[in-house]
């Protein structure tokens, strides 16, 4: 008893020490137990794999051959230490060719993706930048066309993996990379539609370049008050819901709460056969607003390479006529059967207010045919209380939608939404120039706006790894799907692949301007 009354009294006299090693102690022994589900959960994943890579092949088949493109500068440098634990044992122990490129510098996932050749699938190890450099890289290839049914992979390895969440909705980093990875083992894919964004800036050299993502597009001040949390670090996990409200109270200079905005939505007609298609292309090549698209798409990143050389030059001559036209316009849908279907569109009256939040995202995580390109805004005078609510609100939404694991739904309207247009292309101007460029947010990487853009949106036309409640394929062993014969496209590094890190860099990229 005696021995007892004495601990009893130290811990009072020095109650801090006490809560302080009490709360070490509970963090440690939570890491600890962290650490055993961790290994516990990739010993399981790994037995899988195991099953996929015990599977006889043929002498003269190949094993499935995958090309790694990482940027190790993702997740404060340790991008290459979690996907050599979490990611690399589960290709191997599949049987699988990984050859692993290294990025050293801004673009260089993009001029990757595009002399790419001789590879089975590419898995991009990164952050939302590095994808949206990747599918530019690969949109703009010459030979797009063959290259198109390639399967892209995410391996989440950012800060911020806007697209990985919606294709692996896991809240647990390890149990999420492992995933990717075991859906490019089983193969489980489905189509993924893509957002391109044209640069209508009055600049005739820049005019017409194109970046591609696959989210969506942001802009702000809730999009700028995510965009400052980091700065509220000591706050732990309590971060994200801090951030709206010091936002509010003590950062108002730094968020812009006004956003004067002009939008014209198109209001589209499919050609119906593939004969009027190529007529009606033909007619259409003097329309006023045809702007040497086919030129632009296939030249495009010949003056300046790719998304960071997108400097705008302010809505100017072009940029105005080209907002506010009611001509049509002809523009890619999607590839049928090699032809390119052409859609004819009529542009509408612009529609002129001032908001507070843009989001345009495909809200449809799905491969149906009615995939739209959504826009939504909200107010601009809202009081504290409101502007907090709304914030914490979509922190509560998203976390809703990965604990159910549900990708194809689309996260609820808010209720202080004011404007709602859903149009398969639609021009924005936001007034922003190139001495005044305004930030937004596009596939969760920030981008200097520069002037007014037209957005498209290309349905299913890219085919990616993701969770198995979500492919639309059956999957079979050694990587390919039942009934179906060996992946007939195949490409990796020009020069041969190595299953080694190559490279020395690792360079976080500088925000790209359009």
């Amino acid at each position: 008893m005696e021995r007892i009354r004495k601990v009893g009294t130290t811990l009072r006299t020095h109650w801090k020490k006490s809560v302080f090693l009490s709360l070490a102690s509970v963090y440690g022994v939570k890491w600890y137990m962290k650490k055993l589900d961790d290994k516990e959960l990739m010993r399981n994943f790994c037995r899988e794999a195991l099953t996929y890579g015990a599977a006889p092949i043929g002498v003269h088949q190949k094993n499935y051959h995958v090309t790694v493109i990482l940027n190790p500068a993702s997740s404060g440098g340790k991008a290459r230490k979690l996907f050599e634990q979490y990611s690399a044992p589960i290709l191997h122990l599949a049987g699988f060719k990984v050859s692993i490129q290294k990025t050293e510098g801004r673009e260089e996932a993009k001029e990757l993706m595009k002399i790419m050749d001789n590879c089975d699938a590419v898995l991009v190890g990164g952050g939302d930048g590095t994808l949206m450099e990747a599918i530019t890289g690969l949109m703009k290839r010459e030979d797009f066309a063959t290259y198109k049914q390639t399967p892209i992979g995410i391996i989440p390895l950012g800060m911020n993996n806007y697209l990985a969440n919606r294709l692996f909705p896991f809240d647990d980093q390890v149990k999420q990379l492992a995933e990717a990875s075991m859906a490019v083992v089983k193969q489980l894919k489905r189509p993924v539609s893509v957002i391109e964004v044209k640069n209508l800036a009055d600049n005739p050299v820049m005019y017409g370049k194109k970046i591609y993502g696959v989210a969506g597009l942001q802009m702000g001040a809730w999009r700028e008050a995510e965009a400052r949390k980091d700065s509220y670090w000591f706050f732990a996990g309590l971060k994200d819901r801090m951030t709206y409200v010091f936002s509010y109270l003590t950062g108002q200079s730094q968020v812009t709460w006004d956003w004067p905005i002009s939008i014209v939505p198109a209001i589209s007609s499919p050609l119906a056969a593939a004969a009027e298609t190529r007529q009606n292309s033909a007619q259409q090549q003097n329309a006023p607003n045809q702007n040497n698209l086919a030129a632009n798409q296939s030249g495009g990143g010949s003056n300046l390479a790719g998304i960071l050389s997108w400097f705008g030059g302010g809505a100017g001559k072009n940029a105005g006529n080209d907002l506010a036209t009611n001509n049509g316009d002809v523009s890619r849908s999607q590839d049928d059967g090699g032809l390119m279907k052409m859609m004819n569109y009529e542009w509408g009256s612009p529609v002129e207010t001032e908001v507070g939040e843009i989001d345009i995202s495909v809200e449809k995580c799905d491969a149906s045919e009615d995939v739209t390109l959504t826009l939504k805004t909200l107010p601009n005078k809202l009081n504290f209380t409101d502007y907090v609510a709304e914030g914490w609100k979509r922190i509560d939404a998203g976390k809703q939608r990965r604990l159910a694991q549900n990708t194809s739904t689309p996260l609820p309207l808010s209720s202080r939404t004011e404007n709602l247009v859903e149009a398969d292309q639609m021009k924005l101007d936001v007034y922003a120039t190139d001495d005044a460029p305004k930030m937004v947010t596009f596939d969760g990487e920030e981008v200097e706006l520069t002037g007014p853009i037209k957005l498209s949106i290309l349905r299913n036309y890219l085919t990616m790894f993701c969770q198995e409640s979500d492919a639309i394929n059956k999957p079979g062993n050694n990587g390919q799907e039942s009934g179906s014969s060996a992946p007939q496209s195949r490409w990796t590094n020009r020069g041969g692949a190595t299953s080694t890190l190559l490279g020395t860099g690792g360079v976080t990229s500088m925000k790209p301007r359009i």
